[in-house]
């Protein structure tokens, strides 16, 4: 995949003590208008973190949806990791949501990024984990659950962007959270995000229940 050079912010974590791991990846620009483009190696771990942990350890997760670490990989036009320059940050204190209440480890939460422009790129999407948030009559989160996580989701993009860029210079971030798409001709093209949309109806990622051993209680049946 042949695409123009932005990061790729890959969260990752895991269920309590489990060995269940969720993973969600968001993609940020690093063109800037002029000079030279943003390196890795300039964003701020710190405030990265910062921005995750504050998302994370919220009510709209349970305690058993742990933020364990976070890697930053610039993502060449090649469509390659550049591997001298990928960061793999643990989280100095691993991160739990504060919501009593479990759901099934394989239901996540879809986000959908929608760009500008018809055409290639313009939408993305990434999956958070299982969210701890009320459900109505329809099987459906209700507008006020998603409302719940859709304004400190928003928050925390924004905060990444200004973490990633860390440029004192410029009140304005020049990464932006992007979409990314190869063209039939081998090329690729990146377009800005301008909407985000939380899904309300609970969707299912098998790879984040594939370690749980079953366990099951027999009963006697009575002739």
């Amino acid at each position: 995949m042949s695409v123009p050079r932005h990061f790729l912010l890959s969260v990752r974590g895991t269920y309590g003590l489990d060995e269940e791991i969720w993973q969600y990846g968001l993609r940020f620009g690093s063109e800037v208008s002029s000079g030279p483009d943003l390196e890795a190696s300039n964003a701020s771990a710190t405030d990265i973190s910062a921005a995750l942990s504050t998302f994370h350890g919220a009510s709209y997760f349970a305690t058993n949806v742990v933020l364990r670490e976070w890697r930053l990989y610039t993502i060449l036009t090649t469509g390659r990791v550049e591997q001298s320059t990928k960061r793999i940050v643990p989280m100095a204190t691993p991160r739990a949501g504060t919501a009593s209440s479990f759901a099934p480890f394989s239901v996540a939460c879809a986000v959908t990024f929608k760009g500008a422009d018809f055409g290639p790129a313009r939408h993305g999407r990434c999956f958070l984990p299982t969210p701890a948030l009320a459900i109505d009559n329809t099987g459906r989160w209700t507008v006020g659950a998603v409302d719940a996580i859709r304004v400190p989701f928003m928050t925390m993009v924004r905060n990444l962007a200004n973490a990633i860029e860390n440029d004192p210079l410029t009140s304005v971030s020049e990464a932006t959270l992007t979409n990314a798409s190869e063209l039939p001709a081998g090329t690729g093209t990146l377009q800005r995000v301008v909407t985000v949309g939380i899904g309300r109806v609970p969707d299912t990622m098998r790879s984040r229940r594939n370690k749980s051993a079953e366990e099951r209680v027999d009963y006697v049946l009575n002739p």
